[in-house]
């Protein structure tokens, strides 16, 4: 009985250590609501640096922004209203200036424009696909910074007219808005 404890015993310490070095790069929340409701998803700013192709002066480029993840998705937070047609403007206006103006009709509240679509890869990884010319434009890659807790960083290819034009190197943060 004693020499199939021990073995057994042995055997569990061995799996419960392989098991516990296996377990995956934590993530941050990529979309889940809160429970009141307030605020869906992570919103990413991110900060991008890449030199000039053909450039040897050294001059970098750079460009920064923001978006937000909700699931599978990415978001623009760009505000994006409608504005009324002109000729309800003009009505406005006049009633305004002629002291008649009791109440102004706003536009709906802004939506945010989907700009794309982010699935996880091998080694803890994200894939951002961004499909959005206006804004972002390309694949990146991202992963999460050695030594950090909520640093990114990673690639991306910038695509114009479906080839790709410039690659960046990012740094990425989940932030609080």
């Amino acid at each position: 009985m004693r020499s199939l404890v021990f073995p057994l015993a042995i055997t569990l310490g061995f799996l419960i250590n392989g098991f516990a070095a296996a377990q995956p790069v934590p993530l941050p929340s990529l979309g889940n609501r809160t429970p009141d409701d307030t605020v869906e998803g992570a919103i990413w700013e991110y900060k991008a640096t890449a030199k000039k192709e053909g450039d040897t002066s050294g001059e970098m480029l750079e460009m920064s922004g923001k978006f937000r993840t909700e699931k599978s998705a990415i978001f623009d937070l760009g505000a994006r209203g409608i504005l009324p047609p002109k000729k309800d403007v003009d009505k406005a206006i006049e009633a305004a200036k002629k002291g008649e103006l009791t109440e102004v009709k706003l536009p709906a509240p802004p939506q945010q424009k989907r700009i794309g679509d982010f699935q996880k890869v091998k080694g803890g990884r994200l894939k951002l696909n961004f499909t959005d010319p206006e804004t972002l434009d390309g694949v990146m890659f991202i992963w999460p910074k050695k030594d950090t807790n909520d640093v990114w960083m990673g690639n991306y290819r910038q695509r114009k007219d479906g080839k790709f034009i410039q690659d960046w190197i990012v740094e990425l943060r989940p932030i609080e808005d």
